[in-house]
This record gives structure tokens, sequence and C-alpha cells, in this order.
């Protein structure tokens, strides 16, 4: 849905499948990360850039107290935080193309 720009089905079925993550597989499980790190794209198409950003940092603290570290995971969250982060600047210098 969301490369096909339907971002509100997109958003609706990533949490939905965040919230089934976290109750049968709990909220350290990396499939459980991975669904994080999917709706946060979602948040940031959507230009709710804080929100992307809060769901990428908790999955890396989650990630990080853990007893045995999935680094590629770990590293995975810690490059779409940065994307993110990009997304945002580009966004802000968008907006100040058009206000120019």
């Amino acid at each position: 849905y969301a490369l096909q720009g339907h971002l509100d089905k997109a958003e609706e079925h990533k949490v939905n499948a965040l919230s089934l993550y976290e109750t049968s597989l709990g909220f350290n499980h990396p499939d459980t990360i991975k669904a994080k790190k999917n709706l946060a794209y979602v948040y940031a198409q959507e230009g709710r850039f804080e929100e992307a950003n809060s769901l990428l940092q908790s999955a890396i603290e989650k990630l990080k107290n853990t007893g045995k570290i999935n680094q590629p995971l770990l590293d995975s969250c810690i490059e779409a935080k940065l994307r993110v982060a990009a997304m945002k600047h580009d966004r802000a210098v968008q907006l100040q193309k058009q206000q120019n």
C-alpha cells in the first residue's frame, strides 16, 4: 500500500502487524523489532518524523537491552533512524524552497 501511495492503509496494516507480533512473540523478538521499523517508515512517509524516530529509538533500546545483541538488526535500525532524519531534512528544505 505504501508504494502505491495509500499510506493510511499501509499504516493500518503495519499497526495491526506490530500488535500481533508484540502479543504473540513479545516486545524484544526480532520480527517485532522489524515491524516497528516498517511502521516507522510509514510514519516518516506521512511526515510524522517524531513518531517514526520514537519507534526506531525504542527498537534500538530494546535491541541493546537484550542479553545477546542482534548486531545486523541493530545496525539496520540505526540506519533507518538516519534515513528518517534525512527524510525530515529533505522535507524541511522542500518547504523552505516553496516559501521562497
